[in-house]
């Protein structure tokens, strides 16, 4: 069945500011320039799909609250989300194995193109997209896992500075584009379902193998590498052999991290002033900084620069959206000069 116009007209108009979010969060998380292209919308063809990915790939998937039964899938090639990941946790470009922390850092990223994309649409006063929850795991693709009908591919071409491109793919239902057309008169009809419904959609979605919209990405990994008893009722012997397994270098400076809490500040700007000025202030006093209007504000932890951003507002709350970061290297070399 082809895509319906009013669908393929409506993904082609938001195609232009979808790929200026997305190139922006990329390029600020990458520290890199990006190139980004639409390739298009078609109707969903797993021949097609599994000509892209040779092999397992990260996927994301996420729903929208005003269409809770259709999921939205993102694919991306493991080499790929190995070295966004690796640039955004700042380690060497050479170090790119992929690992798991790639796909906590995939998934982070989606993320953060998703908000910035419901922030743009907001701002236009249109029907935002509002994501439930986002799941994220290596797969290997089936056909089982694209059973449900009226599926919806977008393939969006990534080129992150002089490497090769690569494809992004995106695999979608229609409804999921309606209920954005429709606006609150889709999400009011998904709400005034009755519960005892919803529960049992619910239920039949965590049932049901296979289709797209009840897909659960980790039950298929499960499926695959069979080992899913294993993973529901391990035995202390697996824990064990769990723990003796080699740990990098990099994941124990990682570990060593995480438990580790710190200050975050925003800076605007410095100065300095004689305590006679000081004492002088009152309502209304302005005192000016050493930055101009308009320089980027410093990101600070612990006292210690790590980036750079711009101040933005989002849901009447300031924020900062990072535009730089300070690589890990000069970081390490400050914090030795100062010891």
């Amino acid at each position: 069945m082809a895509i319906k116009p009013e669908i393929s007209e409506y993904i082609n108009s938001h195609s232009e500011m979808i790929i200026s979010e997305a190139k922006e969060i990329l390029g600020t998380i990458t520290n890199k320039e990006i190139e980004l292209e639409f390739q298009g919308a078609e109707e969903f063809n797993f021949d097609d799909l599994s000509g892209i990915y040779a092999e397992s790939v990260v996927g994301i998937d996420m729903n929208l609250e005003s269409d809770p039964e259709g999921k939205i899938h993102f694919f991306i090639d493991k080499p790929t989300a190995a070295r966004v990941g690796s640039l955004m946790m700042m380690m060497e470009e050479e170090e790119v194995e992929f690992s798991e922390d790639h796909i906590d850092a995939m998934k982070e990223t989606t993320n953060q193109i998703i908000g910035a994309i419901s922030t743009k649409m907001k701002s236009a006063e249109e029907n935002a997209p509002s994501p439930g929850v986002m799941n994220a795991q290596e797969v290997t693709l089936s056909a089982e896992m694209f059973e449900q009908p009226d599926l919806i591919t977008a393939k969006f071409s990534l080129k992150i500075a002089d490497s090769d491109p690569t494809t992004i793919v995106c695999v979608f239902t229609a409804s999921s584009v309606e209920s954005l057309m429709n606006g609150e008169a889709a999400t009011e009809a998904a709400e005034g379902e009755a519960p005892t419904e919803a529960a049992e959609g619910e239920e039949g979605a965590e049932a049901e193998e296979g289709g797209m919209g009840d897909l659960d990405i980790s039950g298929m990994l499960d499926e695959v590498e069979g080992d899913d008893e294993e993973i529901k009722a391990p035995e202390p012997e697996s824990s064990a052999a769990e723990a003796q397994k080699p740990v990098s270098e990099i994941e124990t400076k990682f570990d060593f991290l995480m438990d580790l809490t710190f200050p975050v500040s925003i800076e605007l700007g410095r100065t300095k002033m004689l305590i006679k000025d000081i004492l002088e202030l009152g309502h209304g006093s302005v005192i000016e900084f050493e930055k101009l209007a308009g320089e980027p504000v410093d990101l600070l932890v612990d006292d210690k620069k790590i980036a750079e951003g711009e101040v933005v507002v989002v849901d009447e709350h300031f924020g900062i959206r990072v535009t730089s970061l300070i690589r890990t290297s000069e970081i390490l070399k400050e914090l030795g000069s100062k010891s």
